[in-house]
């Protein structure tokens, strides 16, 4: 249960930036020893889905794309963010599987809800295992998309893991995984 004591008062807020992809809010904070926070600033983001999508054959999908944010490729699970559109976290991540990699799952789990960065973000990414995942259609990735579809194995995910070339919520979505197969 949480503990109402140790938390902030919030006196005022107003919006930096108000878009579709991202809300920044500016906070006057009061802790509860009188110290006023101001400005201090949250992100607003959508909540995400990570899927570790487990072939027949006991491969990991995963994907491999340029991510602006740190300016490199790298290889992390098929991911996406909640639409409004979608109804519930698993029907986004039916979607983001099907949409980045072409398959469908019969087997899925959720596995976890995290939270993205507790100090700043308010915003949760929630985590499925699916099993007995099977192509059916080609990819259709979003036009800011372009995606190379891999098949690697527990081991070498786990050298991406210990090389520090896998994000850290992928990272946390697979362990959680390969801990419940």
């Amino acid at each position: 249960m949480a503990d109402k004591s140790l938390e902030w008062n919030i006196e005022s807020s107003t919006y930096v930036v108000n878009d579709q992809w991202m809300k920044l809010r500016s906070d006057r904070c009061k802790t509860p020893l009188g110290t006023i926070l101001d400005p201090y600033y949250v992100i607003e983001s959508s909540d995400w889905v990570n899927i570790v999508a487990v072939t027949d054959e006991n491969k990991v999908l995963m994907v491999k794309q340029y991510r602006h944010g740190i300016g490199t490729t790298v290889t992390e699970l098929p991911a996406g963010r909640i639409d409004t559109s979608d109804n519930s976290p698993e029907i986004a991540m039916k979607r983001e599987l099907l949409e980045e990699t072409g398959y469908s799952a019969e087997n899925i789990i959720l596995t976890s809800r995290l939270p993205l960065n507790t100090s700043n973000h308010n915003n949760y990414t929630y985590s499925y295992l699916a099993t007995n995942v099977k192509k059916v259609c080609d990819p259709k990735p979003d036009e800011s998309e372009q995606l190379e579809i891999l098949e690697l194995s527990f081991d070498e995910i786990e050298d991406l893991i210990k090389n520090g070339e896998l994000q850290a919520l992928h990272t946390a979505s697979f362990l959680i995984a390969q801990k419940m197969l």
